[in-house]
């Protein structure tokens, strides 16, 4: 069976209805997900908090080196960030209110809370994909969107079009880990794959008609030598949780110390003492005379401080806030000091620089699903723009951004009737739209009234009576 697992994927070429092109195309998808699956798998595992103790094998006892530690500040490095990205929906420029029936689909595929899963995802591997396709269930949506994360998708990049040329996603795999399913996405096609042994594929083509590769990648952090992105859960943010993990076993020991402080024992016989670990720990001490009949002498070493273990504890959390841009109350060692309002916002600006630059980077995968979507539906492209509609990052208080608002309408009164003026407020997407459907209720029943209070000024057909 073909396997996750150090040998490449091989689709025998003879048992398949694809061109020699397409499995080249499909093999190249397999060796690239094979490559990056054993990273991806570690970061998950830190994410997880699975990820354990690495010893060094210097300080610790042997009784200690199975102790199972975990450390959280990976997936802290990741759901702090996370938060602060809230999609609130699409919207189009300039035309009809329904925006092509977005609203519909992102109801139906319950969009807010998976792509808040797919951030979460792309945050930890640096990429997550969202698949297009259309219902075949009945109680599915007319176009159905699915996250992937890059454990089981992943795609190649074309730079002269800024999208994937070809993707694929795992599909099914057996209690081994071996893939028996896959989907190969294709500018004209969507090919399910039922894989077997010695690369033996059947295949069950479906027909793209919108020239478009029906599954879009989340990227976080793309630069011109990662156009995947990078993952959040850097190298450098697990060694500094290792080299936590480690500081908080060793004072793990430390405390046990201070609990029973070390003693130490003067003209003992070295064979009363044949586990030096016990004698270390234990309550209750026997020792017999020497061969003069008289005592050992036993004293005790000054008790140990815990402080030095939670000083470089607080030192790897600092170094992981400078290399994540998180607030080092994140990583539980708050300031003693309250601070004012703006000097919190100060300090987690750096934390909202990268929400901000994470959102622009999911506009474009937005505006693409969005577009390829309506494609798929409708057989056309839409003619507005449609964007992503995110939630601030900037959280301020209610008084001061009544104030701000109302400055701004005051010198640009036409803002007033805007939209963007309830999101400045603070209001989310639904409370927006049920905002909006109240003052155009409120304005048609108006328009009604005065029409009714002017009845009787205009004649049967309709002409204003002067008389």
């Amino acid at each position: 069976m073909t396997k996750i697992m150090p040998s490449s994927i091989i689709i025998n070429p003879s048992s398949t209805t694809l061109t020699a092109s397409e499995i080249a195309i499909a093999n190249e998808l397999f060796s690239k997900l094979e490559k990056k699956h054993g990273r991806n798998r570690i970061r998950q595992r830190y994410y997880d908090q699975k990820q354990l103790l690495k010893d060094l094998r210097i300080s610790l006892p042997p009784q200690l080196r199975n102790i199972q530690s975990v450390l959280g500040w990976p997936a802290k490095t990741v759901d702090v960030l996370a938060d602060r990205i809230q999609f609130q929906g699409f919207q189009v420029t300039g035309k009809t209110p329904d925006n092509y029936g977005l609203d519909e689909l992102v109801e139906a595929n319950n969009f807010y809370d998976e792509f808040s899963q797919t951030i979460t995802s792309a945050l930890t591997h640096s990429v997550a994909f969202i698949t297009i396709s259309r219902g075949m269930e009945p109680n599915e949506p007319e176009i159905l969107w699915l996250a992937k994360s890059a454990l089981n998708a992943t795609g190649i990049w074309n730079r002269r079009t800024r999208s994937l040329s070809s993707g694929l996603t795992v599909t099914g795999r057996s209690k081994e880990g071996v893939i028996t399913h896959a989907t190969l996405y294709l500018p004209d096609k969507t090919v399910d794959l039922e894989i077997g042994a010695g690369g033996k594929c059947k295949t069950d083509v479906q027909p793209n008609p919108t020239g478009r590769v029906l599954i879009e990648p989340l990227i976080y952090s793309a630069d011109l030598s990662r156009e995947f992105g990078r993952s959040r859960i850097s190298r450098a943010v697990m060694t500094l949780t290792d080299s936590a993990i480690r500081t908080i076993v060793r004072s793990e020991v430390g405390a046990e110390f201070f609990a029973s402080p070390q003693r130490y024992i003067l003209g003992a016989d070295e064979n009363e003492l044949k586990d030096k670990w016990d004698a270390l720990v234990s309550k209750v001490l026997t020792i017999t005379r020497d061969e003069d009949g008289d005592l050992p002498t036993i004293g005790q070493f000054q008790q140990l401080s815990m402080q030095p273990h939670t000083d470089q504890l607080r030192q790897w959390a600092s170094l992981l806030a400078a290399e994540t841009s998180i607030p080092l109350d994140e990583l539980g060692f708050p300031s003693q000091n309250p601070s004012s309002d703006a000097a919190i916002q100060s300090q987690r600006d750096p934390l909202r620089l990268r929400a901000d630059a994470a959102i622009r980077g999911f506009q474009s995968t937005l505006r693409r699903l969005a577009n390829t979507t309506i494609l798929l539906r409708d057989g056309e492209l839409p003619g507005g723009d449609i964007q992503g509609w995110f939630k601030p990052t900037l959280n301020i208080t209610d008084a001061a951004a009544a104030d701000a608002v109302l400055k701004q309408v005051q010198v640009m009164p036409w803002l007033a009737d805007s939209p963007i003026i309830l999101e400045k407020l603070g209001y989310d997407a639904s409370a927006i739209r049920s905002l909006l459907n109240e003052k155009r209720r409120n304005e048609g029943r108006n328009l009604l009234e005065r029409i009714a209070a002017n009845a009787d000024r205009y004649d049967d057909d309709g002409n204003l009576i002067t008389g």
